[in-house]
């Protein structure tokens, strides 16, 4: 009866799920590093994108699989969209079908920020790791009865983000122990452990070559990981920023806790490796944002699932997932514009109806304008890009090549302008709005006897951007 009662829980859970999920993804409109992702797949061959992970900070898989879809330039973004729902989506199931938790915990879980509002609807490399990680931890028992398919799938976690690569290395070195111990005691054949660990080492130095010296990856405001964690954190409700810290560290002291007690060396190191991994990035490398600060809580449930059997320890644990997965549906993320209101699709659907437009150049500033890049591929619209001076292209689009061009800092300079401006064209700038979201109607930005003018033309609505038709006045 129980089982059965378990089953009915999943169906239901699983539909409404659904359901809700897809239709926010029908709604979504990619924000900027989808469409940076695609944009590298659609405009660079392999070995490129292989090359340039050390300044993406992730690994190919992704990339790869974009790459069909991107380079015939097919019904973007909807394989990009569904791809990374099936990944999100069988991510949810393993967990309901393989992970020892309650169902309640399960529930909590499935509709919390990470994987009711982020995993399954933003399309980034994120939701094919989780899947590949709640694989290897639900195979975890029987990775020995199956060493290819255990090291392939770590190496193949491995290669989708710097993010899960801390997970799949803390399965691949205990599954390198236990391959080495069983070797010895030939109760793995020679065959499986000599191919396993040329998998295996392959795989590492796959790692190596994408990623390099870590040296290029420091550039992402390492000091400020406690207020940006906060502010992940905190909502609007005083209430509730007390209840979401204390979940936070509460239940992350309560897993490691609960594996110490019971002993369980294995799952301890894997609490141990990918949390203090990943922290370590957070406060001296890269401070991250709320898609990466998810895989402090996705680790924190990986730990406990080693924590399989019944008891009052795996109680606790079960609990302090329950906590801590709860604080994050109530908090406010899962409306942030940063994530869901790029209206890049909009945007360029307004431009193709306005025949003042169809045959103009239009110049970006800054990353977040570039959401729209493949849209307008799509239907060869000119894009060029200021920082650079050049056509906007995958090469440009987030590697920034000038201290003018940054999220935060936009500076517009005349001969920055004068690059980029077409002589037989009419010229649009798209400009963000500014945070007290007012707007000029008319500016302008001189050097010596030259003027580049901006006027107003539309503005898109819940975008943040303004569209300006630019000028070059001599005086």
């Amino acid at each position: 009866m129980k089982s059965k009662n378990n089953n009915v829980w999943f169906w239901v859970v699983i539909s409404i799920y659904t359901v809700i999920t897809i239709l926010r993804l029908i709604n979504h409109q990619p924000w900027f590093d989808e469409a940076h992702a695609y944009s590298i797949a659609q405009e660079m061959n392999l070995l490129e994108i292989i090359q340039l992970m050390s300044l993406e900070g992730h690994t190919f898989l992704w990339y790869l699989l974009l790459m069909p879809f991107a380079k015939l330039n097919l019904w973007y973004p909807w394989p990009m969209l569904i791809m990374n729902y099936i990944f999100a989506w069988t991510a949810v199931v393993i967990l309901w079908r393989k992970a020892p938790f309650s169902n309640l915990t399960k529930t909590l879980v499935t509709f919390s920020f990470p994987f009711f509002a982020c995993l399954p609807i933003l399309a980034r490399c994120y939701a094919i790791g989780v899947m590949f990680l709640f694989l290897l931890q639900a195979l975890f028992k029987d990775k020995l009865k199956h060493p290819l398919v255990y090291s392939t799938l770590i190496i193949l976690c491995a290669n989708t983000s710097v993010m899960a690569i801390f997970g799949a290395a803390a399965y691949g070195f205990i599954f390198l122990y236990d391959l080495i111990k069983s070797g010895l005691k030939s109760e793995t054949s020679k065959k499986d452990f000599i191919l396993s660990s040329v998998i295996m080492a392959f795989g590492a130095v796959l790692i190596f070559w994408q990623l390099g010296s870590t040296s290029k990856l420091l550039t992402g405001e390492a000091g400020t990981f406690i207020s940006k964690f906060l502010g992940f954190l905190f909502g609007k409700s005083v209430l509730m920023n007390w209840f979401s810290l204390a979940a936070f560290i509460g239940g992350l002291s309560a897993v490691g806790i609960c594996l110490a007690a019971a002993r369980n060396l294995k799952g301890l190191f894997y609490y141990i490796f990918t949390i203090g991994g990943l922290l370590t990035v957070f406060f001296t490398m890269y401070a991250g944002w709320p898609h990466h600060f998810i895989f402090l809580y996705i680790y924190a449930l990986l730990s406990a699932w080693f924590l399989t059997k019944a008891g009052k320890t795996f109680l606790i644990a079960d609990i302090a997932v329950a906590v801590m997965f709860a604080s994050l549906i109530f908090n406010d993320k899962s409306a942030d514009v940063i994530y869901f209101g790029s209206q890049s699709i909009q945007i360029v659907n307004s431009i193709l109806k306005d025949e003042k437009l169809k045959n103009a150049r239009f110049i970006v500033y800054e990353a977040p304008s570039k959401s729209m890049l493949p849209l307008f591929k799509a239907h060869n619209i000119e894009v060029w890009d200021y920082c650079t001076g050049e056509p906007a292209n995958s090469s440009i689009v987030m590697n920034l090549s000038t201290p003018l061009c940054t999220m935060k800092n936009k500076i517009y300079l005349t001969p920055y302008v004068e690059k980029v401006l077409s002589k037989d064209k009419d010229n649009y700038s798209f400009v963000g709005i500014k945070d007290d979201n007012t707007y000029d109607p008319v500016f302008m930005v001189r050097q010596g006897n030259v003027r580049i003018i901006y006027e107003f033309y539309r503005g898109f609505k819940n975008s943040g951007y303004l569209l300006y038709k630019t000028t070059r006045v001599e005086n």
